[in-house]
């Protein structure tokens, strides 16, 4: 009867914790425009926590990629995995050169469970 409950106990926390990790917390729109206001489609937008970005600032770093559709908005659902025990992050949002390896536009937002946040980062002319 113990080892029957121990095992009820763990598949109870087990699955309370993988449905935390993947619910949406939160939703970031990233708009990509052109110097004169004008959206650009398929622009790829990295998103990074604050130690990746501390860190890395390469896009194999990223902890998530998203494409801009027509509008020129990348869409993030930010999950628990992300937020710290106040249900709170900042996370950075940027583009980058074609190499990769230079940053050319990048925004810092904090988030807390539950927010739709809008930014808006400019593509330079390359």
């Amino acid at each position: 009867m113990k080892k029957f409950c121990i095992v009820l106990l763990a598949a109870v926390l087990g699955l309370s914790m993988t449905s935390c990790l993947t619910k949406t917390k939160a939703t970031v729109d990233v708009k990509v425009i052109n110097v004169i206001d004008e959206p650009i489609e398929g622009a790829t937008v990295y998103m990074f926590t604050a130690a990746a970005w501390d860190a890395v600032r390469l896009p194999a770093g990223a902890e998530k990629r998203e494409l801009t559709n027509a509008s020129g908005i990348a869409s993030f659902s930010i999950q628990g995995i992300y937020l710290d025990l106040d249900n709170t992050a900042t996370l950075y949002f940027a583009l980058f050169d074609a190499s990769g390896k230079e940053v050319i536009a990048y925004k810092a937002v904090t988030v807390k469970s539950g927010d739709k946040k809008e930014i808006e980062l400019e593509q330079p002319l390359l």
